[in-house]
């Protein structure tokens, strides 16, 4: 039993524990005002908890992430690529002995539902998370209802529908690899994106070709320049680059003089890149573009458990860290 001061009366109420295992589907609409003008957004996901094994999992239409509170490990998975990240705080399913309840109310007329509602920070201290808010649960079993997310120049609002009890199917917490790495793995046959003081490490899915494939086909040869151009043999992506995790479609041009990269097309749905290759020298001026910096990416001879970057993630385990 826990004691909580609800309008200047001490109040004794049971310890308010989430349901051991659960899966629901969450709505967030999202309202950020900047520079003058508002923008509303809204996302559906799946939400799993795992209590008794220690998982949790978002699963949206183009983000999968998974929480492994057994290795303290984070994955991201987005696109093909993969984030992965040490959980700084332990799950916990019930709430901490020294909670207070910020506000009781009804909802849904006397038929309805007493809801008790949280202030964030109370209830997750020391995770460094990035919003403050309100968490509200029905006091009857202590579920889920709803969560207000604040951050500097936005406001989120997240609602839990359609709760079931158990977990469905397991393979919810799977984590892909590729693109993510093993825990065995020892940085070998890896990608390292570095953007803004972050490091993003992937598994590569497969070790680099200098040639084109052997049975790789033309798909066709056009002249460029004029009579003292260059004459280009033109292939299809896919084709030259078979397997999981090509997101773009396209094709690849190559001068038949030195099969020199010419030029590329790339196509994603409801995008079109292309990329052009100039100013081409042979040889490698400065061999230090290829030095990965640490941080903030692991080295080579870390453990890759314990050099990972830190995630701060709530305890409670419904507050979630979206992409």
């Amino acid at each position: 039993m826990t004691a909580f001061l609800l309008g200047g009366c001490s109040v004794m109420v049971e310890a308010c524990c989430l349901p051991k295992q659960f899966e629901c589907t969450a709505g967030l609409q999202n309202a950020t005002f900047r520079g003058g003008k508002l923008d509303v957004s809204s996302t559906v996901f799946m939400h799993s908890v795992d209590l008794v094994n220690k998982k949790v999992s978002y699963v949206g239409q183009s983000f999968k992430i998974v929480q492994d509170y057994n290795k303290m490990m984070q994955y991201t998975i987005s696109q093909w690529y993969c984030r992965v990240s040490k959980l700084t705080t332990p799950i916990h399913d019930c709430m901490p002995a020294n909670a207070t309840i910020a506000t009781s109310m009804a909802m849904g007329g006397p038929k309805g539902i007493m809801m008790d509602v949280y202030d964030i920070e109370k209830i997750s201290p020391g995770a460094r998370l990035p919003f403050k808010g309100t968490l509200s649960l029905n006091q009857e079993g202590c579920v889920p209802f709803s969560e207000i997310l604040k951050t500097e120049g936005s406001i989120a609002t997240l609602a839990y529908v359609n709760m079931t009890y158990g977990i469905k199917d397991p393979s919810v917490f799977d984590v892909p690899s590729p693109p993510c790495p093993k825990d065995t793995d020892n940085f070998v046959m890896m990608q390292y994106t570095i953007s803004n003081g972050y490091c993003t490490v992937n598994k590569l899915m497969k070790p680099i070709d200098n040639c084109i494939s052997a049975n790789a086909t033309v798909a066709t040869t056009v002249d460029m320049g004029g009579p003292k151009g260059v004459t280009l043999d033109v292939y299809n992506v896919e084709k030259i680059s078979p397997g999981p995790g090509i997101f773009f479609k396209g094709s690849i041009a190559f001068n038949q003089e030195g099969c020199i990269p010419f030029s590329e097309i790339l196509m994603t749905e409801g995008s079109y890149a292309t990329v052009s290759y100039i100013n081409m020298t042979f040889g490698i001026k400065d061999p230090s573009v290829f030095d990965v910096p640490s941080p903030p990416c692991p080295k080579d001879t870390d453990n890759f458990v314990t050099s990972l970057q830190q995630q701060p993630a709530p305890s409670w385990p419904i507050l979630p860290s979206l992409p």
